[in-house]
């Protein structure tokens, strides 16, 4: 999902009641753009904040970093 400069890998959980409404998204990892091909990588941490870890990697250095570290993996 874009929200301005940033793409957020988001995780959709459906409710045992099957009710559209008692859904939700949890959002796990966040890229933020911040130059030409460029972007930042944080997690989302317990503490409500978002914790960047890397600082200028490229889109497919970010989603195998997503990919391969847990931290940035969605929990509820």
């Amino acid at each position: 999902e874009w929200r301005g400069k940033a793409f957020y890998i988001c995780a959709k959980y459906r409710a045992r009641s099957r009710r559209p409404e008692d859904d939700f998204v949890v959002r796990s990892a966040r890229m933020t753009l911040t130059g030409f091909g460029r972007f930042d990588l944080a997690y989302f941490r317990h503490t409500e904040r978002w914790f960047t870890v890397y600082r200028g990697l490229t889109a497919a250095q970010c989603f195998a970093e997503i990919e391969g570290n847990e931290v940035f993996w969605p929990t509820m």
